[in-house]
């Protein structure tokens, strides 16, 4: 009987590995060679961001398959697989292919333990898998790729074709992994602190457009593509009414058009009252009789604003907003961008509540783009992740003398106005707060806020720019809500973070 065993095994060899042998001939089961290696991204130091590592791709040969309950419980367990929907997939007699797929991206310790198996049916064969080496760092702006390598969000989906040729060079983006890191940290603590919905960090460097980090929480680890979510990219792809912050484009096109100067004086003594609206501002301006240009923006008061757009006008006002991007979508290298939301017909009621920052919901991106203008001696730059970007436009929306003008409101309002927590010495930061009101159903909600600060430096000549946006943000302790002269603060422990790490001098500072 052990012979005969014995003679029957040797028969099946013989006839699998002889007579048989060309339907296991890798040329025509498998065409995993034709995997093409994925070129690396890499930050603008040449750090990688993302790269493609060896994994193998694990198959079962049918004609080799014995002893099915043992394979499905034994890979199950090494490979956290289903029992159940495993052992009925190699059990499936419908199947046609000689070869059952198991599972893609199986890693080397998986590997190890599963060629330690009495199973004669396993069939590897080298693979490739998309590997991100700083995890969630770089997630929404680089994005992920699915399980065969294609683009999905981000860098990898606008320049997969790109990536996907290996004799391209490696694609280099203008993003700085230290500045990221210093940015995330801060974002993380905040996060934390003020028990934000959601908040997002941008730095940019003026002069050139380029984004130096941008970060998004919460976030997800492009490495794990079982776990994929908190993909929506809130600094690019979501509108929000910004509040405060739009009043950087209220004075500035009032100072180009020369409808006020910086000594000019408005009336602060009562709230505005337009028809049933009734328009505040915060006890310490409404005390006051008159305030003039310089301290109606340094604290920020939504009754001078108002002033002056009914001296600008909607027309005026429309345009301004046109020319500076604030009404379409930005093209730049990711695709997850937005058309802002405005009135379908501006009415007065609009000119006067977008001037302070409602009634015009845009991204983060759009803000902080627009508002670099406004002190880049009036340039606007198209922003872009990469230097590969071919499609960056250039274009002029306010004087130099504006922009000079502007400058100066910005530092004012770091020093004596409601960003007082930016400051940092020998930094000259000057910057604009922003807190406005949710809107659920139609409602402004009391207690729900979305608060941001956008700072410069240095504020005479400005070079960097950071954006901060917090939804909905906190005081735990006190439960009372976060304003834009909290974010500051956040900003500037950004500034001094990235002093810390950073080589300011290597990108122009």
């Amino acid at each position: 009987m052990i012979a005969l065993v014995f003679l029957t095994i040797v028969i099946r060899l013989f006839y699998l590995t002889v007579i048989n042998h060309k339907n296991f001939s890798k040329q025509e089961i498998f065409s995993l060679n034709e995997n093409k290696k994925r070129v690396n991204i890499v930050d603008r130091n040449n750090i990688i961001i993302a790269t493609d590592i060896k994994t193998k791709t694990l198959y079962l040969n049918k004609k080799l398959l014995d002893n099915e309950q043992f394979v499905a419980k034994s890979l199950s367990e090494i490979l956290k697989l289903d029992y159940k929907s495993f052992y009925s997939k190699i059990t499936n007699e419908n199947i046609k292919s000689n070869y059952i797929l198991v599972k893609k991206h199986v890693m080397p310790d998986e590997e190890n333990k599963i060629k330690q198996l009495p199973i004669a049916a396993i069939v590897f064969e080298d693979d490739l898998l998309r590997f991100y080496p700083h995890n969630n760092l770089f997630s929404h702006v680089v994005g992920y790729t699915d399980i065969d390598e294609n683009g999905i969000i981000g860098i990898e989906e606008y320049y997969d074709n790109y990536l996907k040729d290996i004799n391209n060079n490696p694609l280099k983006l203008t993003l700085d992994i230290k500045i990221q890191e210093a940015v995330r940290d801060e974002l993380l603590v905040a996060y934390e602190k003020y028990k934000v919905n959601f908040i997002v960090g941008i730095v940019m460097d003026i002069k050139t457009g380029n984004v130096l980090a941008m970060v998004t929480l919460p976030d997800f680890n492009p490495n794990n593509l079982n776990d994929i979510k908190n993909t929506f990219n809130h600094a690019t792809y979501g509108n929000y009414e910004l509040g405060s912050v739009f009043k950087i484009f209220t004075f500035a096109n009032a100072l180009e058009e020369k409808l006020i100067n910086l000594n000019s004086t408005f009336n602060v003594s009562n709230d505005f009252i337009y028809k049933d609206f009734i328009i505040k501002d915060s006890p310490g301006i409404k005390n006051r009789q008159k305030i003039t240009t310089k301290e109606a923006f340094a604290l920020s008061s939504n009754v001078a604003t108002i002033q002056i757009a009914q001296k600008i006008g909607i027309d005026r006002q429309l345009k301004f907003f046109e020319n500076i991007g604030l009404l379409e979508r930005i093209n730049t290298d990711i695709k997850q961008t937005v058309l802002p939301l405005q009135p379908r017909r501006w009415k007065e009621i609009n000119l006067m509540t977008i001037s302070y920052g409602y009634g015009l919901a845009v991204s983060p991106l759009h803000v902080i783009s627009a508002a670099n203008a406004i002190v880049n001696d009036g340039e606007l730059i198209t922003p872009r992740f990469s230097y590969n970007f071919e499609f960056q436009k250039k274009s002029q929306v306010i004087s130099k003398e504006t922009s000079d003008l502007m400058k100066k409101l910005f530092k004012i309002t770091v020093e004596k106005g409601t960003a007082k927590l930016a400051n940092v010495n020998g930094f000259n930061v000057g910057g604009k707060t922003g807190t406005a009101r949710k809107i659920s159903k139609n409602e402004y909600k009391q207690g729900e806020y979305v608060s941001s600060f956008l700072g410069v430096f240095p504020v005479e000549d400005p070079k960097f720019s950071i954006f901060v946006v917090a939804d909905r943000p906190h005081n735990a302790n006190k439960n009372l809500y976060v304003t834009g002269a909290n974010i500051a603060e956040i900003v500037k422990n950004i500034i001094l973070k990235t002093i810390l790490f950073t080589d300011f001098k290597s990108i122009g500072y």
